[in-house]
Order: C-alpha cells, then sequence, then structure tokens
C-alpha cells in the first residue's frame, strides 16, 4: 500500500520511523560546512538526465504547441473553402499537423509517465529529500503540467479520440495535478528555501506545512496584496518574499486558468466538427482538414 507523506514535519516523519534532524545552527552564519555537511546528489529523483529530460520534452513541447497555435489562427482566419479540390491541395499539409499532434501527443503521455514516476519518488524520500532538490523536483513537475495543458490547448481530439484511452489520460493527468498541487503547495510557508542557499541543504520536511486548500489561500493572500492600496511592486515582492515557491505556484494556476475556457472552446469545436462530419461533407473529410 502507498502511503503519502507530502506534507512532511519532523514529527511525522518521527512517528513512521523515519527521523528528520533540523540543526539550523549548523548552516545559519557558517561560511565553512564539513563534508558530512555538504549537499549531497540525488541520482534517483534530481539526477541530470531526468532533469535534462523533462526540460527538453517542456521546451519541445512549447515549440510544437506554438506551431499549432498560428495553424489554429490561419484556420479561424482564412476563408474556408470546400470540396474535394481543397482536400487535395492541402492535403501534405494537413499531414505535416496531424504529425505535429501526434508527436504533442507522444510527449504528453511521456510527461505523465515520468511525472507520476517523480511524485512516487519524491513521496518515497519524503523525510530524506533536500529542500535544495526538492526545489528542483517542483519545477520538473510544473513542467510536466504544462506540457499537458499545451497539448489540451493544441489538440482539440485529444481526450476524444478513443474513449478509454482518452478515460486513462484525463485520470492520470488529473492525479498528477493534484498530487502535484500538494508537492508545490507544502512549500508555501515563510521559511522555505525556495533559493539556493546554506538552509536548502537540510531536509524539506524540516519547513514544510500542510497548505489550505491546495495552497490556494496563498494565491488569495497574493491577489489581495495585488489589489491593496500603495505600490503594487512593492506589495507583490513583499507577498512573493514572505511565502516561499508562490512564484511557481502562481505560474501554474494562472496558465491553468487561462487554458480552461481554451480547452472548453476546443471541445466544443471538435464535437461541432463531429456533426458537420455525418453530413454531405462524409466524402471530404472533415471540416478541420479543409479548410487549411
Amino acid at each position: 500500500m502507498v502511503y503519502w507523506g507530502i506534507p512532511s514535519r519532523p514529527e511525522k516523519c518521527n512517528a513512521h520511523s523515519r527521523p528528520v534532524v533540523c540543526d539550523f545552527s549548523l548552516y545559519v552564519d557558517n561560511p565553512t560546512l564539513q563534508d558530512s555537511q555538504k549537499l549531497v546528489p540525488n541520482d534517483d529523483v534530481t539526477g541530470r538526465k531526468i532533469v535534462q529530460s523533462f526540460l527538453a520534452s517542456a521546451i519541445i513541447a512549447l515549440i510544437l504547441s506554438t506551431t499549432l497555435l498560428f495553424d489554429k489562427i490561419k484556420v479561424l482566419t482564412r476563408k474556408r473553402r470546400r470540396g474535394a479540390e481543397a482536400h487535395k491541395e492541402h492535403q501534405h499539409y494537413v499531414k505535416m499537423v496531424h504529425t505535429i499532434e501526434t508527436l504533442l501527443q507522444v510527449l504528453s503521455d511521456q510527461q505523465l509517465i515520468s511525472s507520476i514516476a517523480l511524485l512516487l519518488s519524491v513521496n518515497a524520500q519524503a523525510c530524506q529529500i533536500s529542500a535544495y532538490h526538492y526545489n528542483l523536483v517542483c519545477t520538473m513537475l510544473v513542467m510536466g503540467i504544462i506540457t499537458h495543458l499545451n497539448t489540451l490547448m493544441n489538440v482539440p481530439d485529444f481526450l476524444h479520440k478513443g474513449k478509454f484511452l482518452a478515460f486513462y489520460r484525463f485520470l492520470g493527468m488529473t492525479i498528477q495535478i493534484i498530487l502535484s498541487g500538494l508537492v508545490l503547495s507544502a512549500r508555501l510557508t515563510k521559511t522555505f528555501p525556495s533559493r539556493a542557499g546554506p538552509l536548502a541543504i537540510l531536509p524539506a520536511a524540516c519547513f514544510q506545512e500542510a497548505g489550505s486548500g491546495l495552497g490556494l489561500s496563498a494565491l488569495g493572500d497574493l491577489a489581495a496584496n495585488a489589489t491593496k492600496e500603495g505600490d503594487l511592486q512593492a506589495n507583490l515582492d513583499a507577498a512573493t518574499s514572505a511565502t516561499g515557491g508562490i512564484g511557481e505556484y502562481a505560474t501554474l494556476a494562472v496558465f491553468i486558468i487561462l487554458a480552461v475556457p481554451i480547452i472548453a472552446f476546443d471541445y466544443i469545436e471538435v464535437h461541432g466538427c463531429a456533426e458537420v462530419q455525418t453530413s454531405s461533407w462524409d466524402a471530404v473529410g472533415n471540416d478541420r482538414d479543409l479548410f487549411r
């Protein structure tokens, strides 16, 4: 049975026979660290190849999704053409777009598997992983979710092509987003070292707290500071400096909020094309392919 241990606290870890040592005195105002006090690489969770894989997938997905975004703009702005002649003229272009969509789907599926594996790994090390490596994990999880959102926004039939496959994709993404929210929200404390430094060598469990509503309360505080009277930049700086990791968490939340209406539009577009396909257009392909 898998036990979910994030957010962790020293007392919580001790109760499960996983002791955590939070000796802050060794890392505060101590310019010289002994070898036993220095940061040890964590290749199982944040190895160089693992980080590079997440980064490369996110960058490639961003490039592919940008290409499909221009394609979508072209479809919406170009005068529509109907008939087999138009289909024949654009068949090579359509194949190229479908190839890009397939590559983006593959990247999303790969990120889903990698992110779930990463979540299980960091959970297994919930009481031992350093704050520095925990920050890297949070960054990789954000990149994985953004890859999914890029795919959902640019591949309209991603969750509609094959009911069983769509169900497992949606279930996997939902689990990933919820667990990632728990991991990210555990970092939303005033003491968590979100930047590299001596304190980041300590276990992340020394700084974590149970977030309220997956960290939504911290976003509420950030929004309140943004609307507070006075200098906007100073208010935001005060809010972000008082809560570790709020920047990545807020970026992800804003990205999801912006993605929801686009995904809803694509859902309507796919079902609209399906209705058209059942009419006299069956002989020449679906609406989306014809009008590029």
